[in-house]
């Protein structure tokens, strides 16, 4: 301790002081703060700093002059016949106020925090202007406001992205990206069917964000509610490595994206089982052993609305590329557009050592084949081949002499595949 430290101990060293190397700077000592207040009180060349001559001198105490026009906005992607929130943050001394809304109602306005609606879908820009009373200051937001078409695209629904060459197109599709790396696109040269697909390049990234692929509205107002929904899409993917645990969430929405609602997870071993170390594109032609079949049963009634919108949400973790193609969305009436007669399938026990219990939910009577392959995508086995009738179906299979790992079972019916894995123990 220093000789006549008037703290009486080994004080702390003061590592929020401004005055010192920390990165956490965010204070003065009492010391240093009486310092301060007697120069500005009593050193004549600080008080003449803030001397009332001087202030005016220097122009310091003059009006507050006008010198931005700026505002924000409670929303920028929502569906024609909502409401967007302006809210003005211009500054200094503002009087007055004049917006300008194309596309919008009111068209303009002469309110400080005007409230819009947009009836029509399209982008658009906005413009304000200010004023103090003699002085104008303008700015304009180019392209700022997304409105989505409401009702939206018909169905039966199908997307194959062979039409598309970019997303976001802010129409029928949106995307989300969380860390500002890479996003949602559209990939040519591969896909499940077809030459086009959306890619997300995702081979190493592993900072845990999340990169969101969201579809424009779509129109199920005229389906009954009596309806039963087929919800499906395909995806291809394969891990780095074992210890990757990447998820691909499906969320959907009745209110034109206000909220959402997860309505699949896929996870670990489920969402790939393959594993390789180098980036991952899928072969052409498409191998249907590369492409898994994801069918969403739980679309109700509740959901039979003009804007409804489904999103993909992907979780990264030091994995690899994932591709995502032909999605559809119709009511079970409209079955023979659609790729697969299968809206539910499950198997029990999971994981097993002897005998599986293999139930299958069938929109309508189909021929199906039930194939097994082992991690290395060879097949092991034919389950069984036939026709099964409409409704709930129960077939019975024996792993007893399969080696121990994750299988795949595959039910395919000529025209689409679903995939579920299996676990022998």
């Amino acid at each position: 301790m220093p000789s006549g430290d008037p703290y009486g101990f080994d004080a702390y060293n003061q590592f929020e002081n401004f005055m010192s190397y920390s990165p956490c700077q965010n204070m003065f000592s009492k010391d240093q703060e009486d310092i301060v207040n007697y120069n500005l009180a009593d050193v004549s060349m600080y008080v003449n700093l803030i001397s009332a001559t001087n202030l005016t001198s220097t122009g310091v105490n003059l009006p507050d002059v006008i010198c931005t026009a700026d505002f924000s906005y409670d929303k920028e992607i929502l569906c024609a016949g909502n409401s967007v929130q302006f809210t003005d943050l211009s500054y200094s001394n503002v009087t007055g106020w004049n917006w300008t809304f194309p596309g919008g109602t009111p068209a303009s306005s002469t309110d400080q925090n005007p409230l819009v609606t947009y009836n029509t879908g399209g982008i658009y820009s906005v413009t304000l202007e200010v004023t103090d009373g003699s002085t104008f200051v303008e700015t304009t937001e180019t392209d700022i406001i997304s409105v989505l078409n409401n009702p939206g695209e018909g169905i039966p629904y199908h997307e194959g992205f062979e039409s598309l060459t970019t997303i976001p197109d802010n129409v029928n599709w949106l995307i989300t990206d969380e860390d500002g790396t890479q996003n949602w696109e559209v990939y040519d040269g591969v896909g499940s069917s077809g030459t086009k697909c959306t890619k997300l390049k995702n081979f190493g990234i592993g900072n845990g964000s999340v990169d969101e692929l969201i579809s424009g509205p779509i129109d199920l107002s005229g389906v009954s509610a009596a309806e039963a929904m087929v919800f499906n899409f395909k995806y291809a993917y394969k891990r780095r490595s074992a210890s990757n645990d990447e998820r691909l969430r499906v969320f959907v929405s009745k209110d034109c994206g206000e909220s959402w609602v997860l309505r699949e997870t896929l996870n670990g071993d489920e969402l790939g089982p393959l594993v390789l170390s180098s980036s991952f594109t899928p072969v052409m032609p498409a191998d249907p052993l590369e492409w898994y079949q994801v069918d969403i049963t739980t679309i109700t009634s509740t959901y039979f609305v003009s804007n409804f919108m489904f999103k993909f949400e992907f979780t990264n973790d030091q994995g690899n590329n994932i591709y995502i193609d032909d999605i559809n969305l119709y009511p079970a009436s409209m079955v023979g557009l659609g790729n697969s007669a299968v809206s539910d399938a499950n198997v029990f026990p999971n994981p097993s050592s002897d005998v599986v219990e293999i139930s299958l939910d069938l929109i309508v009577s189909s021929e199906l084949t039930l194939t097994l392959y082992n991690p290395l995508g060879q097949k092991v086995a034919t389950v069984f081949t036939g026709e099964l009738s409409e409704g709930p179906n129960t077939l019975n299979y024996s792993m007893k002499d399969l080696s121990p790992g994750i299988y795949q079972l595959r039910i395919g019916n000529g025209v689409g595949t679903k995939s579920i894995s299996v676990v022998k123990l």
